[in-house]
C-alpha cells in the first residue's frame, strides 16, 4: 500500500480589520478592530511550522474612514465626512500597521507563497479614494489614487498576490493544489454567501472568512465525496455592539485555519479555535498565553492597542 505523505502546509489568515486610532491614541466608537492578543496567539502557534503559503482572506483592514459600522442600516462603505487631517494621518497609519503585519510574515516565512484577496472592507477604498471629495488631499504625501488599498505598494515590496474584488457573486478567490494534482480547496472572502454557492454549485471544497463565526456546512453532490464550506473565524474584538445582531453574541469566534495537501490528492482543513481565555494549544501539548506583538518581533508593536 502506498505510504501518503503530506505535500504542503498553507495557513489561511481570517478578517483582522487593522484600525489606526485617531491622533489622540483613541479609537472612533465602537472599537472594531484587530485584536492584538489573538493576533499574537496565531503567531506563536505557527512559529515552528514551515509554510508553503500564506494567503489573507480579506478585510486585512477595518478601514474606519469608510466602512465604520453605524446602526443606520445601509450606510457602510459610503463616503463620510473629510474634514480635517485625521483621514490623511490615519490612512498613513494603516499603511504602516499592514506593511509591519505582512513584513513580519515575510521576514519568517521567505519561501511560502503570499496572497492578500480584497475583502468588502477593503474594496471601499477604490470608490472612496476616486470621489471628488478627497481633491483637497491631492498633494504629493496624500495622493488618494495611490490610498487605495489595491495600488499600495505593499504587494509589490513583499511580492504578495493581489487578487480584487470587483462586486456581485464573483468573489475574490484563490485555489491552492499540491503541484501536479487536479483537486484542490477554493479560498474565498465570502462576501454575498458565495462561498456556500460556490459548495452547492461547483462542488468545491471552500474556506471562507467574512461572517467572522467558526462554522462548517457540507453538501453531499455523490461526486467523489461530502464537500464542505468552511467559515474560519476572525482576529478581531469581539464586542456585541458591532452589528444589529449582536456581535459577539451572534457567534463571532477568533480562529484561524491551517490547511494540508496530501499525496493522495486529498486537502485537510485544520481550523485553530481560539478559546475565550485566549490561550492557545497545539497537538505537542504546548500552551500559548496572550503577549504584546512588539514582544515577539519589534516590527509588529504597531499593531499593539
Amino acid at each position: 500500500m502506498k505510504k501518503v505523505i503530506k505535500l504542503q502546509t498553507w495557513l489561511i489568515i481570517p478578517d483582522t480589520h487593522i484600525q489606526a486610532p485617531r491622533d489622540d491614541g483613541q479609537f472612533n466608537e465602537p472599537q472594531f478592530c484587530h485584536h492584538p492578543a489573538a493576533i499574537s496567539l496565531m503567531l506563536q502557534y505557527i512559529k515552528n511550522f514551515k509554510l508553503d503559503g500564506i494567503i489573507h482572506i480579506g478585510d486585512l483592514m477595518e478601514m474606519d474612514c469608510i466602512s465604520h459600522w453605524t446602526k443606520a442600516v445601509g450606510r457602510e462603505g459610503q463616503i463620510k465626512d473629510t474634514k480635517g487631517d485625521w483621514y490623511a494621518a490615519s490612512w498613513k497609519a494603516q499603511k504602516k500597521m499592514a506593511y509591519a503585519f505582512w513584513e513580519y510574515l515575510s521576514k519568517t516565512h521567505p519561501d511560502a507563497v503570499k496572497v492578500q484577496l480584497e475583502g468588502n472592507h477593503d474594496q471601499w477604498s477604490r470608490t472612496f479614494f476616486s470621489h471628488p471629495m478627497f481633491s483637497q488631499f491631492d498633494d504629493e504625501d496624500f495622493n488618494p489614487q495611490k490610498l487605495a488599498f489595491h495600488n499600495w505598494s505593499l504587494w509589490k515590496d513583499l511580492n504578495i498576490k493581489y487578487i480584487p474584488y470587483w462586486g456581485g457573486e464573483t468573489d475574490s478567490n484563490y485555489i491552492i493544489r499540491a503541484p501536479g494534482y487536479d483537486r484542490g480547496l477554493v479560498v474565498m472572502h465570502g462576501f454575498n454567501n458565495a462561498s456556500v454557492k460556490k459548495m452547492y454549485k461547483d462542488f468545491d471544497n471552500v474556506v471562507y472568512g467574512h461572517q467572522h463565526k467558526v462554522v462548517s456546512e457540507t453538501y453531499d453532490g455523490n461526486y467523489w465525496e461530502d464537500r464542505a464550506a468552511h467559515c474560519i473565524g476572525c482576529l478581531t474584538k469581539l464586542k456585541a455592539e458591532y452589528n444589529s445582531n449582536g456581535g459577539a453574541r451572534n457567534a463571532w469566534k477568533h480562529a484561524f485555519a491551517l490547511v494540508n495537501l496530501y499525496s493522495d490528492n486529498v486537502t485537510q482543513v485544520r481550523v485553530v479555535r481560539i478559546h475565550r481565555d485566549l490561550v492557545v494549544g497545539n497537538e505537542a501539548g504546548e500552551t500559548f498565553y496572550p503577549m504584546p506583538l512588539a514582544s515577539i518581533d519589534p516590527t509588529l508593536s504597531v499593531l499593539d492597542y
